[in-house]
């Protein structure tokens, strides 16, 4: 029953589904309290508007703190309903961390910190709740506009360095260049290289605040090149976004015309494929998966190895841990070719508890590249959908490649792996 309520008050409270027509409305009810926040935020600054009724402004911050502590302890309450904070405690805390919950709970502590300690004033805290308008990105088609934009932003990020950079040398060179030009005048305000980079900057933008200018006629000169390449410079990245904004409504649009177009097997059903090179022959490759020896030199301090059909493959990377939390216990051998290709069962880490009975599969193949080297082609199948599913994926892309597959590279260049003081690899 409790965890029934605490599921649907995690899709009110934090992401509620699409055709939630509560969970949409309170979270429509709080971007309005929001953005009524931003604009008291703003109005209260104003002396004129303050004085006219200063117990309005403070009704309506008592009553904003209320709303927003009681639903800062509801997300709080109800954010174990979903897997990635699952542990009452550990949970509670991660999704306390995160940079959005830090911001709720910044903007309402002022209030109760001035409770508590009556002479101290935190009120400049509260310009913190302008950051609460951030929320409003992850509702309907801002959150997808947002996406857009931030898609962009991604795939042209090479090309937006760039700009910046030939911005940046423009800054640096214009700045020297008037400085050297202008600095030996009378009264002059190109005292330093950065004194002449305020003038640079402000000339590339446009702004021209006239603070500095040039005097003297190669300093004008200067001055109107360095406004005409700060035209040009602007028009690099201006015009690097409006290409990738058009590629993306392209996209959205190529995408909305052709429903029909299905996704490739390997978007749907990832596949997890790593290969690697080892200084050794194949037969001691083979060797090293196959036997008890072998695995315990790189890949775990004990195990149980069956090198044949059906037979044990199983890897102790805990071995005083409890039964069931010591590794891959219960898996199997289920293809086998000497020197050619083993294939074993396989189950998610421990702390992933609802796919651990279930079984992945591991396919390790063999191919000898000349007499003392072997390349290793390691392929991890059978993913389920979900979030744990997805966890252990990336888990298991961590482990195979930076963990495991290295290790054997060591084991045959430097020796087997000391379980009681691993090597950085």
């Amino acid at each position: 029953m409790i965890h029934r309520i605490r599921k649907r008050m995690y899709e009110i409270v934090i992401e509620p589904p699409i055709n939630d027509r509560i969970g949409n409305c309170f979270s429509l009810f709080i971007l309005l309290l929001i953005a009524c926040n931003v604009l008291v935020c703003i109005l209260e600054t104003e002396a004129s508007f303050y004085e006219l009724s200063p117990q309005f402004f403070s009704l309506f911050d008592f009553i904003s703190v209320i709303i927003f502590s009681a639903e800062y302890i509801l997300r709080l309450w109800s954010c174990t309903a979903s897997p990635s904070y699952k542990h009452p405690i550990f949970g509670r805390i991660r999704f306390a961390l995160l940079p959005m919950s830090l911001v709720d709970l910044l903007a309402i502590l002022p209030f109760y910190l001035h409770l508590l300690i009556p002479g101290i004033d935190l009120r400049f805290i509260r310009i913190l709740r302008l950051f609460r308008i951030f929320r409003i990105f992850r509702s309907g088609h801002l959150a997808s506009s947002f996406r857009m934009i931030k898609n962009v932003v991604t795939t042209k990020k090479d090309e937006l360095i760039m700009s910046s950079m030939i911005m940046f040398f423009l800054v640096i060179i214009s700045a020297n260049i008037i400085y050297l030009v202008e600095h030996q005048e009378q009264n002059t305000l190109f005292t330093s290289v950065p004194q002449s980079m305020w003038w640079s900057i402000i000339t590339i933008t446009t702004i021209g605040y006239g603070d500095m200018y040039p005097i003297t006629a190669l300093g004008k000169i200067v001055g109107s090149i360095t406004a005409f390449l700060g035209v040009c410079a602007f028009a690099l990245p201006v015009a690097v976004i409006g290409a990738g904004f058009l590629e993306q409504v392209q996209e959205k649009k190529t995408k909305e015309d052709n429903p029909e177009r299905l996704p490739t097997f390997q978007q749907v059903y990832p596949s997890l494929c790593i290969s690697t090179v080892i200084n050794t022959n194949i037969r001691e490759a083979w060797n090293a998966w196959t036997s008890k020896e072998g695995i315990e030199s790189f890949f775990a301090p004990s195990c149980q190895i069956e090198a044949k059909v059906d037979g044990a493959y199983e890897i102790f990377f805990a071995p005083e841990a409890t039964p069931g939390s010591r590794g891959s216990e219960g898996m199997k051998i289920s293809a086998l070719q000497t020197e050619k290709l083993l294939s074993f069962s396989w189950n998610a880490p421990p702390h992933l508890e609802e796919i651990r009975q279930q079984k992945t599969f591991v396919c390790i193949r063999f191919k000898k590249i000349s007499a003392e080297k072997t390349q290793i082609l390691l392929s991890h199948d059978g993913w389920g959908e979900g979030e744990e599913w997805q966890e252990a994926f990336d888990y298991f892309s961590y482990a195979w490649g930076s963990i495991v597959l290295p290790r054997l590279k060591y084991r045959f260049e430097n020796g087997p792996i000391d379980w009681e003081n691993l090597p950085k690899i």
